[in-house]
């Protein structure tokens, strides 16, 4: 990810237990932490754009379109790692996510808004290995750049957990955030951070940077 071209944030506020004052109370205390590529010390995150022939990773620009039957499947898919831990800057591991919102840009140049619909969720499986959609994530099928079966990883095919949030026709220029807090949530509780896929839900191509 290059924050030179993109902006791409991860932003979370967390509740910690600290150690206990008494037998019926506790101390807590809140944290905030916003993650961004070459922002801050930060070089924890990557991202790719995936479809049905092609991969570009940490590229100038990521796409999300819904296969048409002409221009196939792109899908986009953002990690976070080492936002946990005891540093400077990091969220403790067991703590309670109390907000967390992953904040994308829409590009500037024309036609890069799109008037449809955008889901987030959880990965079930890394995004890193494959070139292809049916490289990088066994299970989906199909081929050629019109095939109009491939979707990718979905909730249908048990390779993304339930969508969370979604961003709505976003504009020319503008920043947009999503809820993540559950998906965080289950990461500071132990579960493996896959990173996240941004799915179209439109042939409404959108274009961010």
């Amino acid at each position: 990810m290059k924050t030179t071209h993109r902006f791409i944030e991860l932003s979370l506020v967390a509740l910690q237990a600290l150690v206990p004052t008494m037998a019926v109370a506790q101390t807590v205390t809140t944290s905030t932490a916003t993650f961004q590529q070459g922002t801050g010390g930060y070089a924890g995150g990557s991202d790719r754009t995936i479809t049905s022939s092609t991969a570009t990773s940490n590229g100038t620009s990521g796409t999300m379109d819904m296969n048409d039957g002409t221009s196939g499947e792109y899908q986009y898919f953002v990690k976070f790692d080492s936002i946990f831990g005891s540093g400077g800057g990091q969220i403790p591991a067991g703590s309670t996510i109390l907000d967390a919102s992953l904040t994308l840009r829409t590009g500037t140049a024309s036609n890069n808004q799109s008037g449809g619909n955008f889901t987030v969720a959880g990965l079930k499986m890394a995004f890193t290995g494959g070139t292809t959609l049916t490289t990088a994530f066994p299970g989906v099928s199909g081929t050629g750049v019109a095939t109009s079966s491939l979707n990718g990883p979905t909730y249908a095919n048990n390779l993304t957990a339930l969508p969370v949030s979604a961003y709505r026709a976003p504009a020319q220029g503008t920043s947009y955030s999503a809820f993540v807090a559950p998906l965080v949530q289950q990461w500071a509780s132990g579960s493996t951070n896959y990173g996240i896929a941004v799915q179209p839900h439109t042939t409404d191509a959108w274009v961010i940077n």
